[in-house]
């Protein structure tokens, strides 16, 4: 979806995932080219948590099915 143009947007998104008076949290996956976002949104509560480190063999998997998919579109 890429990273909301503004903070009215961000709210719009987060309010599709809760409705009727529930509560709840939203992730917000944002690459580092993305990240000037959270100055439009400083007044909102959003923390940002460490990326997760991911073994090498799970790491080595992933890239090999993204490269034969890959290769299967060309």
């Amino acid at each position: 979806v890429g990273v909301p143009a503004d903070r009215e947007q961000y709210i719009h998104r987060l309010g599709r995932t809760g409705r009727r008076g529930k509560e709840g949290q939203g992730i917000l996956l944002l690459a580092p080219w993305e990240e000037f976002f959270l100055a439009t949104a400083k007044d909102l509560p959003i923390g940002k948590a460490p990326v997760p480190l991911v073994d090498p063999d799970t790491k080595k998997k992933v890239f090999t099915r993204i490269y034969k998919g890959y290769n299967s579109l060309i």
